[in-house]
């Protein structure tokens, strides 16, 4: 069983109402990886299709004859209303944040020139591909022999695994946003926080995603390190962007699909601690 089958919760066919200029095709039953990019649709307004048939999925976006060249290896993959497709959560987030004005400047801004709009918008896919290192490893706490078996059959593996994640790394990326926070001039005053520029970009709601999967892996060890004090901003980075009236209101959706067993952001108890 590979990965991304892993990830498979169940094989409900999904339906499809067209209503947008973009079409997800991912996963039914898990947030996953296309959460970074539906956060990004329903933070900025933007009307968006979904489609979610398990049965289906690998077959259409692996297809040259359906997506064209090169095709895609795995979902998320974006369908754009010129019929061309897109994949990996990264390029996908990437080309849109400065369509949708998330990439660290608003769509009309006319005080920058052109090379500083592309230069900030490289500095947010910087830290949206940093958001998403966090996650590969995150979920090979829960399966660090291979992603071929299931958690049952590496679970002694997982343990030691999970000691060293929640002792080094996840402190390590905790710091890291901390002091891209504590270093923007933009957050001076009290405003914000955000990890770049004075705007929400995708960046902020990618951190927020990981930040709300990490709460539910690993409740204990983040309590403890919430408590510790050392990382106040990415706190309240979180608690911004979850206050957002637009991802609130997503946030409490039946659009919003809930963690559970499948995917990136699993809960086992064993594997938590407060260190």
């Amino acid at each position: 069983m590979s990965a991304r089958e892993e990830e498979k919760p169940n094989e409900r066919p999904g339906k499809r109402q067209k209503v947008g200029l973009y079409t997800l095709h991912y996963w039914d039953g898990i947030p996953g990886r296309g959460e970074y990019i539906r956060l990004v649709f329903e933070y900025t307004g933007t009307p968006y299709d979904e489609v979610k048939d398990n049965s289906t999925l690998m077959a259409r976006i692996t297809n040259p004859e359906i997506v064209g060249i090169p095709p895609n290896l795995w979902p998320p993959a974006l369908e754009l209303a010129n019929g061309k497709w897109l994949s990996q959560t990264g390029v996908i987030i990437n080309y849109l944040s400065p369509k949708l004005g998330l990439a660290g400047y608003a769509k009309d801004d006319t005080d920058l020139d052109e090379e500083e709009k592309i230069f900030l918008g490289a500095k947010n896919a910087q830290l949206v591909l940093t958001v998403l290192d966090m996650a590969v490893e995150l979920h090979g706490v829960h399966h660090p022999v291979s992603v071929n078996l299931y958690y049952e059959d590496q679970k002694a593996e997982a343990l030691r695994s999970a000691e060293q994640f929640r002792a080094s790394r996840l402190p390590k990326f905790f710091q890291y946003f901390q002091t891209v926070l504590e270093t923007n001039p933009a957050n001076k005053g009290g405003k914000g926080p955000f990890l770049l520029s004075s705007l929400t970009t995708a960046a902020d709601l990618a951190l927020f995603h990981n930040m709300t999967g990490v709460l539910h892996a690993f409740p204990r060890r983040v309590k403890s390190i919430q408590e510790s004090g050392k990382y106040e901003l990415v706190f309240k980075l979180y608690e911004r962007v979850q206050n957002e009236p637009k991802i609130a209101e997503y946030m409490e959706s039946k659009r919003r699909q809930d963690f559970g067993m499948f995917g990136i952001f699993r809960h086992y108890p064993e594997l938590d601690n407060e260190e």
